[in-house]
């Protein structure tokens, strides 16, 4: 006979052992995420706190924040917050390097998506949006390249 409590810790030990990054869990239905393809914001911090097993209470304390506006940005229902309130957040869900700069990456996107205006054309937007979205990481060199060739043009 299989002892049951043996075979939960091996399960337990198995699912600590995988990467943060690749955790994954199933979304929230369209009524309670936005989009209920993973790709909010809100949708995200649903899925990864679902796969952490933690509360969004647990999870709001964890960051500082109140359990009501942290579910408020899981439900979608509030503008992706700052930077530092994401880092935050992340810490909260015990997110790997990567996976913090993801959702960091995803809130920034979501953040300029909604505030841009709507009179720029499309492939500009698309390239302020891939500019505000990787601002930190581009190399001064390259800024320098493009800064030019945009006065150039």
């Amino acid at each position: 006979m299989h002892d049951l409590g043996s075979e939960s810790a091996t399960a337990s030990m198995r699912a600590a052992s995988r990467p943060r990054a690749f955790a994954m869990s199933t979304c929230k239905p369209v009524s309670e995420a936005g989009t209920g393809d993973g790709s909010s914001f809100g949708a995200r911090l649903y899925e990864l706190r679902t796969a952490l097993g933690s509360s969004q209470i647990a999870i709001a304390t964890a960051a500082r924040i109140s359990s009501a506006y942290y579910s408020a940005l899981e439900n979608s229902k509030r503008r992706p917050p700052p930077r530092a309130k994401v880092i935050d957040l992340a810490r909260a869900l015990q997110l790997s390097e990567i996976e913090t700069e993801r959702l960091a990456d995803l809130a920034t996107y979501e953040r300029f998506r909604i505030e841009r205006e709507q009179l720029i054309a499309p492939h500009v937007d698309e390239l302020l949006v891939l500019i505000r979205s990787r601002g930190m990481r581009l190399r001064p060199a390259l800024v320098e390249r493009l800064k030019r060739q945009i006065q150039e043009a």
